[in-house]
């Protein structure tokens, strides 16, 4: 069997562990045996080395994450000529991997996480129309061969906003690691133990979220929600299990100003292998938003079966699964009745999806297949 080799260019890789080193660790480790991976990442933890190889790839790292899209060049030509395929993520990466267009004639393909286009200036103010030029370089200076997007809405954006058309983009969904998200006895004991831990009583009715506190996710709509159905049910607590971002001291400072502070718990973020053990403690999970192409938490709360309030909104309704309700973005008071809906049980349920791995890696190497032998074209 032939030996396939790919050049994965991304802004980050593990250790560092956001959404998409999650998505490219787990098409690298669910790729034939055939394939050779090689990754061009940023340096961004001095500790670790400059290159390594392990069983599954070898890793050379470089500058920071903006920093690589120049300094990476060199090392990004000697490397694109050894391999059959250049695979990038927006956004820093997608820069380098469109600078290669000058240096070779190798297949590129990006990945389109997410699109923002006139957004930015709604989320970002006057720094959107930096990131909105930025934005609009990779698709329009910098043409891939080959486009996949996450979502059909990222498609469907992707398509309207820069003009990419549709012979040249596949809809890849994302999978979900099920055996981690699996809801099991030894889960739901850990969960009643970290309730205790937070004081928390089996009779009070606990409300959580959790997440990146950015602009997209218009996380301060979680406390003024709380707030409103606190009123009404005096037994309830929310906790917040929130890692850093834009809108966290917007929400810390929400916290320390609420006459139910005392009912509100923060947490910093919390270990990917402790995760489930929390959101487990939930009655119902809260997870507001205002722009979305595929919500990781969405079909991880969907999957250990907590009922769930979110938006209807973008990809979203693509996506969404289970005992869930979709609100309007932003609406407080749908928010809030949605969460009494769930509390007793005036819902009808959604069709559940799945998302797997396997089949989401089946798709790239097939598209992997029809590059190497000219079918994209």
């Amino acid at each position: 069997m032939k030996t396939i080799k790919i050049l994965y260019i991304l802004d980050y890789f593990l250790p560092h562990v956001w959404w998409v080193e999650i998505v490219f660790d787990n098409i690298i480790k669910n790729l034939p045996h055939n394939y050779r991976v090689i990754i061009l990442t940023s340096h961004h933890d001095k500790n670790l080395p400059k290159y390594e190889k392990k069983d599954l790839y070898e890793i050379y790292r470089i500058g920071s994450r903006l920093s690589f899209i120049l300094r990476g060049i060199p090392l990004a030509i000697r490397l694109a000529r050894h391999v059959d395929i250049i695979h990038c993520s927006n956004y820093a990466a997608s820069w380098l991997g469109g600078i290669l267009k000058l240096f070779t004639t190798k297949p590129r393909i990006l990945t389109v996480h997410e699109i923002f286009w006139k957004l930015r200036y709604k989320f970002m103010w006057w720094k959107g129309l930096f990131f909105h030029v930025f934005e609009k370089c990779i698709f329009i200076l910098y043409s891939f061969d080959f486009y996949t997007t996450v979502s059909y809405y990222t498609k469907n954006a992707l398509r309207i906003s820069h003009g990419i058309k549709d012979s040249k983009m596949k809809t890849i969904y994302n999978g979900i690691e099920y055996e981690h998200w699996k809801r099991t006895q030894e889960k739901e004991k850990t969960a009643k133990k970290l309730r205790k831990k937070f004081d928390i009583q089996d009779t009070d009715f606990l409300l959580l979220s959790y997440g990146r506190a950015g602009v997209s996710k218009w996380m301060t709509d979680l406390i003024p929600t709380f707030e409103e159905y606190k009123q009404k049910y005096m037994n309830s607590k929310m906790l917040l299990i929130l890692s850093q971002a834009e809108q966290y001291n917007t929400i810390l400072e929400q916290h320390k100003k609420s006459k139910y502070k005392k009912d509100i718990i923060i947490v910093s973020s919390i270990a990917y292998a402790e995760l489930p053990n929390y959101i487990l403690m939930a009655n119902v999970v809260l997870l507001p938003t205002r722009a979305e192409w595929f919500w990781f938490a969405i079909t991880e709360t969907n999957s250990l079966n907590i009922p769930l309030v979110t938006c209807s909104i973008w990809s979203v309704p693509e996506v969404v699964s289970w005992n869930t309700i979709l609100a309007e973005p932003g609406n407080i008071d749908q928010y809030v009745q949605a969460i009494e809906d769930l509390q007793n049980g005036e819902i009808e349920q959604l069709p559940k999806k799945k998302f797997y791995w396997k089949e989401a890696v089946k798709n790239y190497v097939q598209l992997y297949e029809k590059i190497i032998t000219g079918q994209w074209k």
